[in-house]
């Protein structure tokens, strides 16, 4: 008899044990789920990222997520706000803890690509779906520059018997990309020993469909010198990412030594972009070459191409006339 207050105790703390393991549980299923399936993201794809040209995202790319759910035109209950999913060996995860599928209600996601902007940009998601991305910097190249990209999976529902499936996001440009080569003509080398891309607008906001350039325009240079043999072609800039923008001040300022024979001549030549196209738009891959001939550069074969595709010379040309400089010794 002396032994039952004792027993009473160990049951009273078994009951509250097993209260607080149920309200954990609970606790976990956010909102209430009844599914009990935690929402989980795919591989994501692009419409081509810089990236996915070399393969797929690769293993610790990460994208930003924001989420809502509810019913009919009511869907403002927030479920995820900027959460970084990671690729971790190919499976993407968010780390501070799971949210839960609920039966019945409808979600709409959102992503922005990738989760690390340059400094100063801010994001925003409102929950109808508009993204906001102000004072973005596109002034970085090659393995700096930003591949920036936006994605949306909405009007997803599942019912009490459905088997839920991780939210699979394609992932659309928001820039463009521009490529400029120098290619010689037969009987020619060339030494390029400077390049600049000027007049180019590098900061911008997005308010979900447009951009607006902000800023004064600034300029990209090539840093080191580069001999081109006879009929090769090279790039002349790392990777460039541009805010999408009116071409009306971009410019190419080149100089270079062309070689033919034992004959050297230093040049010199200008080219305004907007003589060949009046803007750049997001998700396009415009490719410019300028040719080094014996008695002229021309600047040709301009090329406008989808982000991932190579030029097989098919593609929208938007002058083959190119123009025409003849040159002269300096």
């Amino acid at each position: 008899m002396a032994q039952k207050p004792l027993q009473h105790l160990y049951l009273a703390l078994a009951l509250l044990l097993t209260a607080g393991i149920t309200a954990s549980c609970t606790d976990d299923l956010t909102d209430g789920s009844t599914t009990g399936t935690p929402i989980a993201f795919d591989a994501p794809r692009a419409t081509e990222t810089r990236a996915a040209v070399e393969g797929d995202f690769r293993d610790g790319s990460a994208f930003s997520v924001w989420g809502w759910y509810g019913t009919g035109n009511t869907i403002n209950n927030n479920v995820f706000e900027g959460v970084t999913v990671t690729n971790n060996n190919g499976t993407w995860t968010y780390n501070d803890g799971f949210r839960y599928w609920i039966a019945g209600m409808t979600y709409n996601f959102y992503g922005v690509y990738p989760a690390t902007l340059p400094e100063g940009t801010t994001t925003s998601v409102k929950s109808e779906g508009t993204i906001t991305i102000n004072n973005f910097d596109c002034s970085k190249t090659g393995n700096d520059a930003v591949d920036l990209m936006t994605a949306a999976q909405t009007n997803i529902t599942y019912g009490e018997n459905d088997t839920p499936q991780p939210v699979d996001f394609t992932f659309g440009h928001l820039l463009a990309r521009v490529t400029v080569s120098v290619r010689t003509g037969q009987g020619v080398t060339a030494t390029v020993t400077s390049a600049t891309l000027s007049g180019i607008r590098q900061t911008g906001n997005y308010n979900g469909s447009t951009w607006t350039t902000t800023g004064e325009a600034g300029s990209f240079s090539r840093k080191s010198e580069v001999t081109i043999q006879e009929s090769q072609s090279v790039s002349l800039f790392d990777d460039l990412l541009i805010i999408p923008q009116n071409l009306s001040s971009a410019k190419l300022s080149i100089t270079l030594t062309r070689k033919m024979g034992n004959k050297s001549e230093n040049l010199e030549a200008n080219f305004n972009f907007s003589n060949y196209l009046a803007q750049w738009e997001a998700g396009r891959h415009y490719r410019y070459t300028l040719t080094v001939e014996p008695d002229a550069i021309t600047f040709s074969n301009f090329t406008v191409d989808e982000w991932g595709e190579t030029h097989t010379g098919g593609d929208i040309n938007i002058d083959n006339s190119g123009e025409v400089i003849p040159t002269t010794a300096n």
